[in-house]
């Protein structure tokens, strides 16, 4: 059976209608799969696009912060590197301070001569305690004006090297303001006296080792 024959008796057993609409069945079948790819097609490159733009968008956004970030970074680094040139020159001062600060208190309390009169004790003393109040005052201005730049173990320390230090001061003013009256302290008001120019090494010396520890800390070392 030839290819034509067998079209016909395929159209005789099912019927030309049925063929019919056989054929229209599969056009359209053709016809919707085509339209869904085609369809699909366009979502996908509309997609596509959609996405490249949204890549693009987020590289845009991450390429913006991280600039910004650096910038942030910068000024960091910067407020830093100036933070850290104000404390080193504030301490390097505080350091100057404490030293003249000390010898001028050991200078003040220090025993008299033996061999100097009354007049030169009473002239001399004066001339000492004038120059350890005046420094000592400058001294605690600087430090309350600048404590900022100290941390609090070193700010502990500093106060507890002007509690003492103001301590002695006022021990051995007593001494001292008997002498200005012109009367000779007893044998108790003197050894009282030496006893407070002791305690700088006891007490005022360990104060200040630690506070040079603490300045060397802050500046890294």
């Amino acid at each position: 059976m030839n290819y034509q024959d067998y079209i016909y008796q395929l159209v005789g057993f099912i019927g030309l209608p049925a063929l019919f609409t056989l054929y229209l069945t599969e056009r359209v079948k053709g016809s919707v799969k085509n339209t869904f790819d085609a369809k699909m097609e366009e979502i996908k490159n509309v997609n596509a696009k959609e996405i490249e733009d949204l890549k693009k968008n987020h590289s845009k956004e991450i390429a913006e912060f991280q600039t910004e970030l650096n910038h942030l970074k910068s000024k960091d680094i910067f407020k830093f590197n100036k933070l850290h040139e104000i404390r080193v020159e504030i301490l390097q001062k505080a350091y100057l301070f404490l030293s003249d600060d000390l010898m001028n208190l050991k200078d003040f309390v220090s025993p008299r001569e033996k061999d100097e009169s009354p007049n030169d004790i009473i002239e001399n003393l004066g001339q000492r305690r004038d120059t350890f109040v005046l420094k000592n005052v400058e001294f605690l201005k600087f430090f309350r004006e600048n404590t900022l730049y100290f941390d609090s173990e070193t700010e502990i320390l500093l106060i507890e090297y002007f509690r003492e230090t103001d301590k002695i001061y006022k021990e051995f003013r007593e001494n001292h303001l008997i002498i200005e009256k012109g009367e000779t302290p007893d044998v108790e008001s003197n050894l009282k006296a030496m006893s407070v120019y002791e305690t700088i090494p006891e007490i005022i010396q360990p104060i200040k080792l630690k506070i040079k520890k603490k300045f060397r800390e802050l500046l890294g070392e």
